[in-house]
């Protein structure tokens, strides 16, 4: 039986697995200098020196294992996590919410971050570990967005309220968190846009238009769809029975 291949993998690049363990030697060099320094001198400095080395290269040591022994590895329907001494599969049916991209954010070392919730209360937080730039997000929001917004669907159609972050979401319509909370029937909301950094809302009631950051909302795309089915199925007018006839 032949094993399935991975249509992508994300994983450190070389330059974080040499240049980690080359910063740790720049680090012992700089401490064994600062030794020879403070040599000649009366007090305490020769162990806080060589403390404060010892501590810096632990802790470069330390970060270069985390961000070099992960990976994620995506599949059609699937993907799986690799982490030193675990390893997690799981369908992207699994996936209850993700923030796809945070804002373009750059966090450790320059990298780009996400964050995938899965059932159970299971977090994952991508980006540094695993070498991902910026098309992460994407590749996230093309297995997510559908499966994510059919689910929100569902609860809706039940009767449920569905969170967005700050957007809640209901078979009327959405409800925006802010200074004050604004109710807008989906029949009342004039358009809605996903632009750069923010999702872009206004209504018939007011010309000003809402700016939420896209940091903030959990699977921005699924939340466009939904409201883009509401808003349809607000303006769809029904058919007099005489004329259907």
């Amino acid at each position: 039986m032949n094993r399935p291949e991975p249509t992508r993998i994300y994983q450190s690049g070389p330059i974080l697995r040499i240049g980690m363990p080359l910063l740790a030697v720049l680090v012992a060099a700089a401490t064994t200098a600062g030794i020879q320094v403070v040599l000649p001198l009366r007090g305490p400095w020769v162990p806080v020196v060589a403390a404060a080395g010892g501590v810096a290269v632990a802790s470069t040591l330390l970060l270069w294992q985390h961000v070099t022994r992960r990976q994620l590895e995506v599949f059609d329907g699937w993907f799986r996590y690799v982490v030193p001494g675990r390893t997690l599969i799981a369908h992207w049916d699994d996936v209850i919410e993700a923030f796809s991209p945070t804002s373009r954010r750059r966090h450790l070392l320059g990298r780009h971050e996400y964050i995938v919730v899965l059932g159970g209360g299971i977090t994952l937080r991508l980006g540094s570990e695993i070498g991902a730039d910026a098309d992460l997000g994407d590749e996230i929001e093309a297995r997510t967005r559908g499966v994510v917004a059919a689910r929100t669907a569902a609860h809706i159609a039940s009767g449920r309220r569905v969170a967005f972050g700050p957007i809640g979401v209901t078979k009327d319509g959405i409800t925006v968190k802010g200074i004050r909370t604004r109710s807008i029937p989906f029949d009342r909301i004039r358009d809605q846009r996903l632009q750069g950094r923010h999702y872009l809302l206004r209504s018939l009631d007011n010309h000003h238009t809402s700016a939420i950051r896209v940091s903030r909302i959990p699977s921005p795309g699924a939340l466009f769809d939904v409201v883009e089915q509401g808003r349809e199925k607000a303006s769809a007018k029904p058919i007099p029975a005489w004329k259907a006839a």
